[in-house]
């Protein structure tokens, strides 16, 4: 019986301090160095935000035509024409789409142009513009290119925040 409590005596102080250094270190076994995290968190990169995109489908809803990276969006007078612009983006068939917006069919709007859901199908929503240029028109667009506006301003901020801080000292 002495010998199990002498041993215990010389284990337990062992087995405190291993826990004691897990814990403080964090169970990955970091540094427990402030200085070294410091640095560490200086020299990473910035993580973007990630913005989930939120596509608007009920008709009398209010939203932004929007296409990620693009000036313009095209957009369709009617059903068949936007049949046939989808059918050409696929193909990837420049032509064909320049064709399709140089004709009546189909036309160019402003990204980010504030529109309403007047209507809708499978897949594809018909929106009236509500500004710009084409104020007013009626086109039809495949569903995922009419978004809440409130995405927008979330990916002008994630953008914002990807760019790296520089400090000016005078």
């Amino acid at each position: 019986m002495k010998n199990v409590l002498k041993l215990t005596g010389f284990i337990l102080p062992i087995v405190l301090v291993l826990t004691f250094l897990w814990v403080k270190c964090g169970k990955n076994g970091s540094q427990i160095d402030k200085g070294t995290q410091k640095t560490e968190s200086l020299t990473q990169k910035k993580q973007p935000t990630k913005v989930t995109v939120k596509y608007l489908t009920e008709i009398g809803t209010e939203g932004k035509l929007f296409l990620e990276g693009a000036k313009h969006v095209i957009v369709a007078i009617d059903k068949d024409a936007l049949d046939e612009l989808i059918d050409a983006q696929v193909a990837k068939d420049t032509e064909g789409i320049e064709q399709l917006v140089r004709s009546p069919r189909a036309m160019l709007v402003l990204n980010n142009t504030h529109v309403k859901i007047i209507d809708k199908g499978f897949a594809i929503t018909k929106i009236r513009t509500q500004e710009s240029l084409q104020e007013g028109k009626t086109v039809w667009v495949p569903y995922e290119r009419v978004v809440y506006a409130k995405v927008i301003d979330e990916k002008k901020k994630a953008a914002m925040e990807s760019l790296p801080i520089i400090e000016v000292r005078k």
